[in-house]
């Protein structure tokens, strides 16, 4: 079992959630969620994805108890649908066929830009990372001792994991050589006044 092997949504939660491709066929959706699944275990680590997937194929509706329950359904689910869509937005707006790669416009259809493709897919990765910022926050107040929050702090070696809340791709750290030019400060050999 693995985020690669098994489903733990379904392409209709992925239109149900995010009322995006309704009209588009499971297959063009099944690759993105594997992918959307590998950044779910990412933040859930392989220890705490592995107990949700075992739940999830036991039983889907159930998961084991009102903890996964809740997990899933109020976190991975969210998160999961629109990782999936960031994903699938490049593979929907283009497929490739024969000896290219074209884009599909049907009768009542014409494919969107370069530009606008890549703002929808922009605002569905931003979507997911605020779910994976509400999913990591909810997992961190869970009680110690509680089963599902010993998953999630346990670590394998050599697992990748997402442990970040902060959104966005900038961190606003600032390197010690910023200050620093030729052992005067930065500032002021730029003609600007130093107040220290």
């Amino acid at each position: 079992m693995s985020w690669l092997d098994t489903n733990i949504i379904t392409a209709t939660q992925v239109r149900d959630h995010t009322g995006k491709a309704k009209g588009v066929e499971d297959r063009k959706l099944d690759p993105p969620i594997h992918f959307a699944q590998h950044a779910l275990e990412e933040v859930l680590g392989v220890t705490l994805y592995a107990l949700l997937e075992t739940a999830y194929e036991a039983n889907p509706t159930t998961l084991g108890g009102a903890d996964m329950l809740a997990l899933y359904g109020q976190h991975c689910v969210p998160f999961l649908a629109w990782k999936t869509m960031e994903q699938a937005y490049p593979d929907l707006h283009s497929e490739a066929d024969r000896n290219g790669v074209f884009n599909k416009s049907g009768n009542d259809y014409t494919t969107v830009s370069g530009s606008v493709l890549a703002t929808l897919t922009r605002v569905a990765g931003s979507r997911a990372e605020v779910h994976q910022k509400a999913m990591l926050t909810y997992l961190r107040n869970l009680d110690p001792t509680n089963a599902i929050r010993i998953a999630f702090d346990t670590c394998v070696a050599g697992e990748a994991r997402t442990t970040s809340t902060t959104m966005g791709g900038i961190t606003p750290v600032r390197n010690p050589w910023q200050d620093h030019f030729d052992g005067q400060s930065y500032a002021r050999h730029n003609g600007c006044h130093d107040e220290s």
